[in-house]
């Protein structure tokens, strides 16, 4: 017989032991849709994730902790504070696939304006900032999905520490990245793994309507993604 208490299992072969259970998988859901930038449905967008692991038989293993409104501080203390091991971000990107967060003067960028080489710049100095931010905590994060337009030059970079990113090659309209969350998040909780997750998941995108191959990139680095699971 097995008693499961908050954070630890006794076990009824001997009564003096006592073994720590699972913790479960902290997903940390980020969304910035800042004023200035068009609304996106992120509502909607965590609601599919949430059912998606609710219906699924492994879902119980994760646990969801959500930071809206978010920005640059939010990043750096939701990985500190929460430790996920998937980190989600959800909102726009600009031109040059920075994500467009709370509080960003680059929300001008997205609409055109502002010189290309002085965006590029504080895009690229933003960019090693938050590598440095993820290298401090490396090791704690195994994946990354940015659910963002333009966003596969940030998932590159990223994958570089944490081993595997999801990132966008183009623009992504609000229903398709919502089949796409709803479909990898889903087949996460069924124990599949980051591979077969990807692809049931551009599978679903194809099952819209839209192409499957033309956007989403699954990006690693000495890592396995058939080989990489959280169930």
């Amino acid at each position: 017989m097995t008693f499961s208490g908050a954070n630890q299992t006794i076990s009824g072969s001997d009564p003096g032991e006592v073994t720590e259970a699972p913790q479960p998988v902290c997903i940390l859901f980020l969304a910035a849709n800042p004023d200035g930038t068009s609304p996106l449905r992120l509502d909607r967008e965590i609601k599919a994730i949430t059912e998606a692991l609710q219906t699924s038989p492994g879902g119980n293993r994760f646990e969801i902790a959500q930071s809206w409104a978010a920005g640059d501080r939010e990043i750096q203390d939701g990985l500190l504070r929460y430790k996920p091991g998937i980190l989600h971000l959800s909102g726009h990107g600009n031109r040059t696939g920075r994500p467009v967060l709370e509080g960003e003067t680059a929300v001008r960028d997205l609409h055109g304006s502002g010189s290309r080489s002085s965006t590029s710049s504080r895009d690229d100095l933003w960019l090693l900032g938050l590598l440095r931010v993820f290298g401090a905590v490396r090791g704690q994060t195994r994946c990354v999905v940015l659910n963002i337009c333009h966003s596969e030059a940030i998932a590159q970079a990223l994958a570089q520490v944490t081993g595997c990113a999801l990132g966008m090659s183009d623009a992504i309209g609000d229903e398709a990245a919502i089949r796409f969350s709803w479909s990898f998040y889903n087949a996460l909780g069924h124990g599949l793994s980051v591979k077969a997750a990807f692809d049931a998941a551009t599978g679903q995108i194809a099952m819209g309507g839209w192409p499957m191959d033309s956007t989403p990139r699954l990006i690693t680095a000495g890592v396995d993604p058939a080989n990489l699971t959280f169930a």
